[in-house]
């Protein structure tokens, strides 16, 4: 009896989830002096690191929530699925970039110097830490040095230790991720 109750409620949360409109929430923060404000979240996991979801959800959860701007931040040290997603740093970047233009979401075309980025980060490691707010905050330095590294992507291990061949190439596997996602 539990067992039925246990799954009915899993049904039942599913399908809600699913049902959900696809809209986007507005979120009103006005300009200041100026400066356009932007709603972002700088830290987000994907699969390729502990995350839960593949890049293509959070571009999708991050406009449905009326951000502007995403950061992937997936760990270095740290992942679980590297026996069955090849490590790839950059992979989270990738796919979410393309996934993104081929909807035709406009990204930010902002550039923050590394040098510039790290002193914010220092200068805010040390207000929090002076204040005693326990709390890291948003921009650090090691986000800071983290976000700046180049990666390269293979799926080699996948090709030896699964037998994995993709059936089509990257671009090809984006466009058609993305009529799907337009036309379901």
């Amino acid at each position: 009896m539990k067992l039925k109750k246990l799954l009915f409620f899993n049904l039942l949360i599913i399908s809600t989830l699913i049902a959900q409109p696809q809209f986007r929430n507005k979120i009103n923060i006005p300009n200041i002096l100026g400066y356009k404000t932007l709603k972002c979240d700088f830290h987000m996991h994907t699969v390729f690191s502990d995350g839960d979801v593949w890049p293509t959800y959070r571009v999708e959860e991050a406009w449905r929530d009326g951000l502007d701007a995403i950061a992937f931040t997936d760990h270095l040290e740290y992942q679980p699925h590297k026996d069955y997603i090849p490590s790839n740093f950059n992979a989270a970047y990738n796919i979410a970039k393309n996934f993104a233009d081929e909807l035709g979401l406009k990204r930010p075309k902002l550039s923050v110097p590394f040098k510039f980025a790290y002193i914010i980060g220092s200068i805010l490691e040390f207000i929090y830490k002076l204040f005693k707010i326990k709390k890291a905050p948003l921009i650090t330095r090691y986000r800071v040095s983290n976000g700046g590294l180049d990666y390269t992507f293979s799926i080699e291990k996948a090709i030896k230790i699964l037998g994995y061949q993709p059936k089509v190439d990257f671009e090809t596997s984006v466009k058609r991720t993305v009529d799907w996602y337009k036309n379901r």
